[in-house]
């Protein structure tokens, strides 16, 4: 069998007595969470535990929210400078919407509106300049599946409704793989919007069609 009929590894769950005798490690942990009652009170308690374990690392979810930050805004930029500079290549495309992926995940880990709405519009203007000036690359599908979550997840839903039905009627995408997923995007929205039997029409074309 070749890479691609390799079956998925299976996970394995043992008990963590179990997990930390197999290892050689009885009686050790490497992480413990710690849940704070009051938000407010997270940085004190979160000081108060590195001065008890000062061996240890102490991480907020703020802290790790930077980090996660840091990575995506390191590797939007490196996505954004290599399509400046190769705005003809073949892979200019993937790059684009590699930054577009890289906005839409950082903006779902900031927590002030603005900033949020901003980093999505970049992500946004990226997945537009894909549709507009590469409609023949093949991430087209793609990229108006990932267009059309934006649009949702910035209140424009009718936008994005109608980017998830061209991705499965219209003959550039209809076959794309992306099809079936906006079939199922599409649905998901038409619940939300308490219009079940929408949503159900949506589902049944698409098994038809998929």
């Amino acid at each position: 069998r070749g890479p691609a009929d390799a079956a998925p590894p299976a996970a394995v769950y043992r008990p963590l007595d179990v997990a930390q005798t197999l290892s050689g490690n009885d009686g050790k942990l490497s992480t413990i969470y710690v849940q704070a009652t009051d938000a407010s009170q997270v940085s004190a308690l979160a000081a108060d535990l590195q001065t008890a374990l000062p061996d240890a690392t102490v991480s907020t979810q703020e802290d790790l929210a930077s980090s996660v930050s840091g990575s995506l805004s390191t590797a939007a930029g490196l996505f954004d400078s290599f399509f400046a500079g190769n705005p003809k290549a073949p892979e200019a495309a993937a790059a684009l919407l590699k930054f577009a992926y890289c906005q839409k995940r950082l903006a779902s880990t900031l927590a002030e509106v603005n900033e949020r709405n901003q980093t999505y519009q970049k992500g946004r203007e990226a997945l537009e300049k894909i549709v507009k000036d590469y409609s023949k690359d093949p991430l087209l599908g793609t990229a108006k599946l990932e267009l059309a979550k934006i649009k949702a997840a910035t209140g424009d839903r009718g936008g994005a409704m109608n980017d998830l039905r061209s991705v499965f009627t219209a003959d550039a995408t209809k076959n794309d793989r992306s099809a079936p997923l906006a079939t199922l995007h599409l649905a998901t929205l038409y619940r939300e919007e308490n219009k079940p039997a929408d949503a159900a029409k949506v589902l049944a074309d698409g098994r038809k069609q998929y």
